[in-house]
């Protein structure tokens, strides 16, 4: 069977994507983590927030590379940020939270719990800490 999900080019991107939630939805995992591969973090964004699962969103999640991943969740919507950083570790968190400009990654400090907030600040670099505290 063939894991690749190719797009004829007249598809607009809003049909791409609802493809993609039925694939996922179906834990078509190979058709979306080949589907995602070409697509703008904003759409993955997108994506992930047009899903009703959390499981499938962490799973989708997953298959991102972390600078490509810090993107997505700086671009998710609260909700869906919440769900994704739910069960991360503050070890992981950290790392996506310093792969992201300041002013992002002081956003979404801002979206977490004060106690997690803190426990991520304390995985990344002092300087980069002290940054997003101003």
């Amino acid at each position: 069977m063939n894991s690749e999900v190719s797009f004829p080019s007249s598809l607009e991107r809003e049909t791409q994507i609802e493809t993609l939630v039925m694939l996922a939805e179906l834990g078509q995992n190979e058709q979306v983590r080949a589907g995602i591969s070409d697509l703008h973090p904003a759409d993955i964004a997108e994506l992930l927030d047009a899903l009703e699962e959390a499981d499938v969103k962490q799973k989708i999640f997953s298959f991102l590379a972390p600078d490509l991943a810090s993107e997505v969740l700086s671009l998710s919507s609260p909700l869906t940020q919440e769900e994704l950083t739910q069960e991360m570790s503050d070890a992981v968190l950290g790392d996506l939270v310093e792969r992201l400009d300041s002013d992002d990654a002081a956003d979404l400090l801002g979206s977490l719990p004060e106690e997690q907030a803190r426990a991520v600040l304390d995985q990344v670099p002092d300087e980069l800490s002290a940054e997003m505290e101003q």
